[in-house]
């Protein structure tokens, strides 16, 4: 996005294009070292001859068209100016697309023989021109600098902030937070209270807008574009509304959430969702325009299209205009205030705000990409869309991973031992590696210094399965440290020197054997994930909840009774994981932690939930099957945003009567409540079926695995089977009785179907107790361990979903639907379905990775809905309607990824139907909902019409 265009002098490069020309000729010779250091300052201790830089020498289509890189003589900083090493650049795909396309602001590109690439960045200052004060060599700096991408830069000065670090998350704080401090703050005025709308709220300025709002007092409305940035939105302290607006129509929700109007808008999107937010400004209310993305040139749209009182949305933008609606309304194109002053203050706070803790910089690395040669790639990734904060690229090649050849041994080496060069240290993966650096830095030899220097280049530690058995005393030698991962190192306690790792942001201290965690954890005030699962741990410091920045805990498989009382002060906590522990109860201070959107209790003693629990209100997901809960708050099923529930296995005598009608839990999908007295016992096992010994089944490839156990391929009675083999008599999803009692009892040609019981191997018919017996401690009943399946052949719909796509499957990139393949698929699962909720029976894990694909007769698609784990049965006339109309919720998100992936729909019929049926589903009441039966139905017609 275009947050904005640099307010302040042009920045000066007259040596850098001298330089330039020269290249293209003769070339000039490199400024010495020693020449370059400020009157007063000693020369840098080495400096290149020559760098590499990003130029274009002339526009084109695109960024990638025109960026090319040069290498030359390392330029000199003039008076007033700095030499700058570049550490980090800042990726803004929408300004460095209009810059190679010489349009706009940039349209002087045109004309010139070559021009410079980048607009932010963060280095150390290497050399210092005449005149220059206030800064000095080696200092760490932000710069918004028009030649960022490159290993060293010149630039003004007056251009520079101080930072305690040249970071990513410097380049972020410098000009996208200070554009979001500043306009909200001087431009618009934000007051307590307010509304606010900020879009592409999950990106690189409009994560900070979101954040300096809701500090303002206002009421924060963030508006993105996909679950997975929704529910990091969610995250964030303050946020009063997440808005999906690939899932909800933003013009409805802020007509009927906000009916007075939206008072401020922090707009980059431009296009069809700004259209839907300008009917509901308030009088008076301030339009900040930061950008337009939608219409830029890579969408493929005219950037034109958008029209504000006869001005194209683009000149609005790039002229700066202020345009006076009616009511008071003004839209400001020029965000900046014009004094100077106000800008200067807005950077002082955001920086301030930072250090602090109370403002968070989103960051994404995660392309993967680094040096200047793969500048472009990193941009095309971030006008791909699914970057999530501020895009960011090192401007130098990423340090090769270090890692030891096989079979190489673990000794310490001598003092003098070959090491590579620091900046080839950014991560260490393996023991030998950790232990030659540290005789290193313990070495006398004449050339130990060289060595030590490695010690701040390491960011990163990744030991897995190393077996320490002792943390590494080096550790606390590596201040720059950001990631460290011992996961399985048989670590029994961390030492209090780990207070020395200041910069840590990542912790993963999994499957070790600690019994305690120190209090001095609780000083890592830059940490952000904390896992320390699968350990001893009877409990957790209280220290831990001073982790104010703290966004992922896990401490999933310890021994806890319970948590420190200021648990609740852990409020940017988004996943939690507290499986398999001994927790009785939960303090009162857990209601605090508004910001949750993951939270993970199964397999615990609790008997209730905290009174209050109902201001969770961004919880997503909550995971507490295996707890003897007796009764819940009723405040939680008033969630809004709670998708899952997991409540199999308990005391829980009565689900809430008419809750469907009350519109409770308007976004519940999936569920299970198996194994409470408030379901519904399941069918017997039924007779007929036969059993049979694992020993009689013919195993071979692993097809899958889920929750409660896995798939393979097999031979049973001649014929090709599915085998399922339960990997114990639960799972977090349910009873694998309940599972096998409701898959054998059901028959339809769009469900799983079962043909045998699998016994344990000392079991010799089904009317024997027992609990599973066989080598995997299996139990779905009378001894049952698994069930012979008929095999499907065909493939899932998608894959199951991942960490990055929350509750929602992961799809192939090619998967695409003919109309009359997507009629098929939607109106067999509705079939299905239907046929379920006939005889009260929920599946509880609708999803397309459970929908098997098959092709029948005339190539046919057969859709088979498969893995009942999370199945239960329950009492219709005391649920109502509740528990189908959540699986047509489920149905409904569904039908909308198939409705995106129809292909060859002529005039659209097809869509606007599954469209239409799309709406219904997922309509906010769950009382509204259409029945499976309505829908198959409803389908059928649309497959006639398209027939026809």
């Amino acid at each position: 996005m275009l947050h904005a265009r640099l307010a302040g002098p042009a920045v000066a490069f007259r040596r850098q294009g001298l330089q330039l020309r020269a290249a293209a000729g003769a070339g000039a010779p490199a400024a010495p070292a020693a020449a370059m250091a400020g009157a007063d300052d000693p020369a840098p201790a080495a400096l290149p001859a020559t760098y590499r830089r990003l130029i274009a020498r002339r526009t084109g289509r695109s960024f990638r068209e025109v960026a090319e890189v040069v290498e030359e003589p390392l330029p000199q900083p003039g008076p007033g100016e700095v030499l700058i090493r570049m550490r980090y650049a800042g990726i803004n795909g929408g300004c460095e697309t209009f810059r190679a396309r010489g349009e706009h602001a940039f349209a002087a590109n045109r004309a010139k023989p070559a021009y410079a690439l980048g607009a932010e960045g963060a280095g150390e200052v290497a050399a210092l021109g005449p005149g220059v004060t206030g800064l000095a060599v080696g200092q760490a700096v932000a710069c918004n600098s028009a030649a960022a991408f490159a290993e060293y830069g010149v630039t003004q000065a007056v251009m520079c902030t101080p930072v305690p670090a040249a970071t990513p998350e410097a380049v972020a704080l410098s000009l996208s937070a200070v554009t979001a401090a500043a306009a909200l703050e001087s431009t618009a005025g934000v007051q307590p209270g307010e509304v606010v709308v900020v879009t592409a709220a999950a990106g690189g300025t409009g994560h900070f807008a979101v954040q300096l709002a809701a500090l303002a007092g206002a009421r924060v409305v963030a508006v993105t574009g996909s679950a997975a940035k929704a529910a990091r939105l969610r995250g964030l302290p303050g946020v009063e509304r997440v808005v999906d607006h690939s899932e909800e129509d933003l013009g409805a929700v802020l007509a009927a959430e906000y009916p007075a109007g939206v008072d401020v808008v922090y707009e980059g999107v431009g296009g069809a969702l700004r259209a839907a937010i300008m009917p509901a400004l308030a009088p008076g209310a301030r339009v900040l325009q930061v950008g337009y993305i939608s219409e830029y040139p890579h969408t493929g749209r005219d950037a034109a299209a958008a029209v504000e009182e006869g001005l194209p949305l683009s000149e609005v933008f790039w002229k700066g205009r202020t345009l006076e609606l009616p009511g008071g309304r003004r839209v400001f194109g020029q965000v900046w205030p014009k004094d100077v002053g106000a800008v200067r203050a807005a950077k002082r706070r955001v920086f301030a705000l930072h250090a602090e803790g109370r403002l968070d910089a989103w960051v994404d690395t995660s392309h993967g990409y680094a040096g200047v040669g793969q500048v472009a790639d990193a941009i095309d990734y971030m006008l791909q869309g699914g970057h999530v904060g501020k895009g960011v690229h090192a401007s130098e090649r990423r340090a090769r991973r270090m890692t030891a050849a096989p079979g190489a041994a673990a000794a310490v080496p001598a003092g003098d031992a070959e090491l590579p060069a620091p900046a080839e240290l950014e991560e260490l993966s393996d023991v030998a590696t950790l232990h030659q650096v540290r005789a290193a830095l313990l070495s006398g030899s004449p050339d130990a210094g060289t060595r030590r220097a490695a010690a701040p280049h390491v960011r990163r530690l990744v030991l897995r399965d190393a077996g320490l058995g002792h943390w590494p005393p080096a550790l606390s030698l590596f201040t720059r440290l950001e990631s460290c991962a011992l996961p399985g190192s048989a670590l029994t306690f961390v030492p209090q020197s780990v207070t020395a790792l200041t910069a840590l942001r990542r912790l993963d201290l999994s499957r070790n054997a600690l019994t305690s965690v120190p209090p001095e954890v609780g000083s890592l005030g830059s940490l952000t994930e904390l896992d320390v699962g699968r350990n001893a741990l009877r409990a957790l410091p209280g220290a831990l909840c001073r982790l104010t920045g703290l966004r992922a805990l896990n401490a999933y498989g310890n021994e806890l009774t319970d948590l420190p009382a200021d648990f609740g002060a852990l409020t940017r906590l988004s996943r939690l994981g507290l499986k398999s522990n001994r927790l009785a109860a939960l303090p009162g201070s857990f209601t605090q932690l508004t910001g949750l959107v993951e939270l993970f209790l199964t397999d615990n003693a609790l008997t209730t939930l905290p009174e209050g629990f109902g201001q969770l209100r961004s919880l997503v997901k909550l995971q507490a099957s295996f707890n003897p809960f007796e009764s819940l708050p009723a405040d939680l099923f008033g969630l809004p945003e709670l998708e899952l529930f997991r409540l199999a296995v308990g005391h829980l005598a009565e689900w809430p009567a008419g809750l469907g009608e009350a519109g409770g839990l308007p976004k519940l999908a999936w569920c299970s409540l198996g194994r409470n007295p408030a379901a519904r016992a399941v069918p017997a096992l039924p007779a007929h079926l036969p059993r049979v010994r694992r020993a009689e089944l013919e195993i071979g490839a692993k097809l899958g695995q889920g929750a409660s156990g896995e798939v393979f391929v097999g031979r049973w009675a001649g014929r090709e089977v599915a085998v399922k083999i339960f990997l114990s008599h639960v799972s977090p999803d349910g009873s694998t009785a309940d599972e096998t009692g409701i898959n054998a009892a059901v028959d339809h040609p769009n469900l799983t179907r079962v043909l045998a019981l699998v016994l344990g191997d000392g079991d010799a018919s089904g009317d024997g107790g027992g609990d599973g017996g066989g080598d995997r401690g299996g139990g779905g009943g009378e001894g049952v361990v698994g069930m012979v399946l008929e095999l499907v052949h065909g493939a899932p719909l998608a894959g199951r979903p991942t960490s990055e796509h929350l509750l929602r499957c992961k799809w192939a990139d090619g998967a695409v639907f003919s109309p009359g393949r997507a009629l098929a698929v939607a109106r067999g699962v509705a079939g299905a379905l239907a046929y379920l909720h006939a005889r009260g029976l929920a599946h509880g894990d609708v999803y397309a990775h459970n929908i098997m694909l098959a092709e029948g007769p005339g190539a046919t698609a057969v859709p088979v809905l498969c893995d009942f784990g999370a199945a239960f049965a329950y009492d219709g006339a005391a649920a109502g309607c509740f528990f189908e109309a959540m699986e047509v919720r489920a149905f409904g998100l569904l039908l909308a990824d198939i409705a995106a992936r129809l292909r060859g729909d002529g005039d659209g019929g097809a869509a606007r139907g599954l469209g239409a049926l799309v709406a219904c589903c997922l309509d906010p009441a769950p009382a509204r909902r259409p029945r499976f039966a309505e829908l198959e139905a409803s389908l059928a017609r649309l497959a006639e019409g398209l027939a026809a």
